[in-house]
């Protein structure tokens, strides 16, 4: 067959059943409608999370232990204990890896934190000295933890802006 039938035959089919053509068309331009919105939003969600990263500091790494695929989920069949890190880890770190800088231990909680009659549920990060400027963070008042406060454990605190204007909030 040649082509100029070919065409021929589908202009005919497409003007004798105007209704299946305009329902196929209909699919074909959702569908493609859907694929780009869905590629949008993939693109956008990627944007959003390289900056997050890129926000940290190009040097930036993250050591965990524990399997954080399953972090939350309880199955006493798989109950398995977690070897957890330890100060001896980081000087270990600090002794074969003379090019880091900085190092700091992490622990993330979230807890209500109080303050005369305020009560805030608050994220807390713990750390050392080092732990702001690893998480590329500035002190805007006030000062930083010292290595003094931290090897004598003292109770010391620096408060996030948000945490601080809701803890702090009867005081202005």
């Amino acid at each position: 067959m040649n082509t100029s039938l070919l065409l021929k035959i589908s202009i005919k089919s497409l003007r004798e059943h105007k209704g299946r053509s305009i329902l196929t068309m209909l699919g074909i331009i959702i569908g493609i409608a859907a694929i780009i919105a869905t590629m949008a939003i993939g693109k956008g969600a990627q944007a959003k999370m390289t900056d997050k990263i890129m926000a940290m500091g190009s040097n930036y790494i993250f050591i965990n232990s524990g399997n954080w695929l399953e972090m939350g989920k309880t199955n006493s069949k798989k109950k398995k204990k977690i070897a957890h890190l330890r100060f001896k880890d980081i000087e270990i770190l600090q002794h074969h890896c003379p090019e880091v800088n900085e190092i700091s231990p992490m622990l993330f909680l979230k807890e209500m934190v109080k303050f005369s009659h305020n009560n805030v549920v608050a994220e807390i990060k713990c750390g050392n000295e080092y732990f702001l400027k690893v998480l590329n963070r500035k002190v805007i008042n006030g000062s930083n933890f010292t290595s003094y406060q931290c090897d004598h454990n003292s109770r010391v605190v620096v408060l996030g802006n948000k945490t601080a204007k809701e803890l702090f909030k009867t005081l202005n």
